[in-house]
């Protein structure tokens, strides 16, 4: 389980986030929805110990983390995708993902088999693994990012906007692979999303967050079906909504 309660956060003299409170359950898919500037990633960098809390707690696996640096917080089970991938372009594939796993330092009997299990749930990866990662598509460096987290054996992935600037061949396969990890892996999945869409296709339950503030939350069909989420994508949720259902 992670917990956030009640968090305040600010940037210099700005509020960030306002009484913000998030439960996310063990192997489930959770979507943080939102406008540019609502507080969506400096949630996700709050939760990883990149943003201080000014007041509030973070509670991942019973233990109260919000004091915790963010290598700390990654050994006991999380990890993060940042926004834009920032995949390390001068290395190589292999290094990239060995990256993944320096913060635990395991047994090189236990990277090869990490290594293998990333290379099975992405071929491509196995495929251009001497390649340096800056001659990969994006599509292909944002799986590697999921990759990269992966390596270190969370238990809860911390996704932050995933499929901006993808073509819809690979925000497909950015869909399947959240689905899988849930399925297939037990791996939990905050996830924040411009693409409504996407998120309700994937997610268990989803928060919609204004002004660093939760203001509804429920299932996909409930969102779906709400004004404040239409209202807040100004009709366009209509057009990535039909295409998540197809």
């Amino acid at each position: 389980m992670l917990s956030i309660e009640k968090i305040y956060t600010r940037i210099g003299a700005s509020p960030i986030h306002r009484d913000l409170s998030i439960k996310a359950g063990d192997g489930e898919i959770v979507a943080i929805l939102g406008s540019n500037g609502a507080g969506k990633t400096s949630l996700l960098r709050a939760v990883m110990g990149l943003l201080p809390l000014e007041s509030g707690s973070i509670v991942f696996d019973g233990r109260d983390i919000s004091k915790l640096v963010p290598h700390e917080r990654n050994r006991l089970g999380l990890a993060y995708v940042p926004e834009g991938r920032r995949i390390f372009g001068p290395m190589t594939v292999r290094e990239n993902l060995e990256m993944g796993s320096y913060g635990a330092n395991p047994p090189a009997a236990t990277m090869r088999q990490r290594l293998q299990a990333m290379y099975e749930r992405f071929p491509v990866l196995k495929e251009k693994a001497a390649a340096l990662g800056s001659t990969l598509s994006g599509g292909q460096q944002q799986m590697l990012a999921i990759a990269r987290a992966l390596m270190s054996n969370p238990q809860r992935l911390l996704l932050d906007e995933p499929s901006l600037g993808l073509a819809p061949q690979m925000v497909r396969a950015v869909h399947d692979t959240v689905k899988r990890l849930r399925e297939e892996h037990r791996v939990g999945v905050l996830l924040v999303e411009q693409n409504a869409g996407l998120a309700l296709a994937v997610a268990d339950r989803v928060y919609l967050i204004a002004r660093g503030s939760i203001v509804e939350q429920g299932t996909p069909q409930e969102l779906g079906r709400s004004s404040a989420l239409r209202a807040l994508y100004l009709g366009e949720v209509n057009a990535p909504l039909q295409e998540a259902e197809c």
